[in-house]
Formats: structure tokens, C-alpha cells, sequence
């Protein structure tokens, strides 16, 4: 299946889903997340902010800041590029061009201590996966150009965030595509098994 397909299959698939489904799937997605060792361990969490119907990882957020982790969260500049921004609970956010909430920076990037480059984990929003841990976003290729630095940055973790309903058979990749580490949906969490 192409990405383009896999993408309109995915995006149908949650938008189906009425508002308490999704919530309550948003729910446990986060408790998944929160057991995994991955994020046990992790210093640095790279999660995001939802749009409309994507799974919401506001719990996860706020529990990443009680137990005193870094918290970054997307944040596009104008040059196209996606930084990671570290937020707290006294943060101010602003709508986007593409409806999404992300951090205001007083400066350019406020301070660099502000931008993380190697977060430990990242949490990535997808419209539609497949079971060999290839991921299609919604076609803009930000976190592709993100996750492709990562190589330089083996320790990183990588996992799909989406609801299970919005899994293909297969999504033919690209050169450039970054498959996931591990995929988290309300019914489970897969990592991929490395040799």
C-alpha cells in the first residue's frame, strides 16, 4: 500500500471513532507508555500535542513532569524544520498553521537550553502503520527529517503512537522513512526485535 493510500486509510479509520472511544483509548495508550522501560528510563521524552483526532498524550505529559523528566514537544520553524522545545507546566502555546498547539518562544528559540536535540524517547503521531514498524505521519515529513539525524543518535527510542484501527497490512517505505523502535496503540505495545 502507498503511503498516500495507508495515510487515507488511517485518518478515516479515527476520525470513525466517536469521542469517548477516543478518549478512553487515549487513556490507556498513555498507561501502555507509562509501563514500557523505555520510558522508566528514559531522562528526556520527545511526545507531542494532539491535533482534533489524533491519540492524546496530555496524561503522559503531565505525568513525564511529576515524575521530573524533560518534556519536549514539537515545534515547526518557518524554514520547515521540527525542533523539540522543553516545556513545563507554566508554558504558553499557540496555535500553528497546521491547528496544532506548540510552545511560544520569546526569542527566536528563547534560550538553546530550551531545544533538545537527543532525547531519549520520542513519541511520534502517526495516521497509519503496519506491522514491520513503518510509519506514514501526515505527509509534511517532519519527524522523517527529525528521526533521519537520529542515526547519529543510536541510544533514541522510537515509538508510533496511534489507535489500532489505523493499522495496514504493509506501507511500501521509502529511502527516507525511519521505521519505529515499537508501536503503541489502546491494545498494546510492540518493540521491534533487533538481531
Amino acid at each position: 500500500m502507498t503511503p498516500e493510500v495507508a495515510r487515507q486509510f488511517g485518518l478515516r479509520a479515527r476520525r470513525q471513532l466517536d469521542p469517548s472511544q477516543r478518549d478512553a483509548a487515549s487513556r490507556r495508550i498513555c498507561s501502555r507508555l507509562a509501563a514500557t522501560a523505555w520510558f522508566s528510563r528514559a531522562r528526556t521524552v520527545a511526545l507531542y500535542l494532539a491535533s482534533s483526532d489524533e491519540a492524546d498524550l496530555s496524561a503522559l505529559i503531565l505525568y513525564a513532569l511529576r515524575h521530573h523528566k524533560t518534556v519536549a514537544v514539537p515545534k515547526i520553524t518557518g524554514t520547515g524544520q521540527m525542533h523539540f522545545v522543553a516545556i513545563d507546566e507554566n508554558t504558553t502555546f499557540a496555535t500553528n498553521r497546521y491547528a496544532i498547539a506548540e510552545p511560544v518562544l520569546l526569542e527566536r528559540y528563547a534560550s538553546e537550553s530550551q531545544v533538545v536535540t537527543r532525547p531519549d524517547l520520542i513519541c511520534a503521531p502517526l495516521s497509519a502503520f503496519d506491522a514491520q514498524f513503518n510509519r506514514t505521519g501526515m505527509g509534511s515529513g517532519y519527524y522523517d527529517r527529525f528521526l533521519s539525524q537520529r542515526k547519529r543518535h543510536p541510544c533514541t527510542r522510537t515509538i508510533g503512537v496511534g489507535f489500532s484501527c489505523q493499522r495496514v497490512n504493509t506501507i511500501a517505505s521509502n529511502e527516507w522513512d525511519v521505521p519505529m523502535d515499537g508501536i503503541c496503540t489502546e491494545r498494546y505495545f510492540r518493540r521491534l526485535k533487533r538481531d
